[in-house]
């Protein structure tokens, strides 16, 4: 879990750097009222950041096992076991960084409250999901790992929810 949770904190550095990104930018644009520079802006931060880090995803799924034996040398079962968790999680990463893109721009028109409650829902999904499918459904380990990329899915999915209602164009504090 520890090498796991490594390997996701140096992916959710440049997933951040999305958001900011976004944040910046899209705040700058909204604030000049040009709109559709906006949306321009949204779209193609959402292209790169679910691209690079997809791509990034499939890097470091194809060499899992390394990246483990890399932190615990000569320990087998414990290098098989981080690298399941590797693996179970990098091909959504990608949906990182749309997530991050979405609540960046959420906080560059005001929107703070939804962009706070999309971060507490993924941590709480993730928190119950891993629960019950490592005691519930028998998974153990295995549910724990399973939690990280269906969280993902599902909190992309309510990320563009709040980013396909376009609120975040029609403040009226813009």
């Amino acid at each position: 879990f520890g090498i796991g949770t490594r390997i996701l904190s140096l992916v959710i550095i440049p997933a951040m750097s999305f958001g900011m990104t976004a944040t910046t930018l899209v705040g700058n644009n909204l604030g000049a009222r040009k709109f559709a520079r906006a949306q321009q802006i949204v779209k193609k931060n959402m292209k790169i950041a679910f691209s690079s880090l997809t791509i990034l995803g499939i890097l470091i799924f194809v060499f899992a096992a390394m990246i483990a034996e890399f932190f615990v040398p000569g320990e087998p079962k414990l290098v098989a076991s981080a690298a399941e968790f590797i693996r179970a999680m990098a091909l959504t990463f990608g949906l990182i960084g749309l997530q991050m893109t979405i609540l960046g721009t959420l906080k560059s028109a005001g929107l703070t409250t939804p962009a706070m409650f999309l971060a507490m829902f993924q941590m709480l999904v993730l928190f119950v999901l891993g629960y019950f499918l490592s005691t519930n459904c028998g998974l153990a380990a295995r549910g724990i790992w399973l939690a990280y990329p269906i969280t993902n899915v599902v909190s992309a999915a309510a990320a563009f929810v709040f980013y396909f209602r376009k609120k975040w164009l029609r403040r009226e504090t813009i």
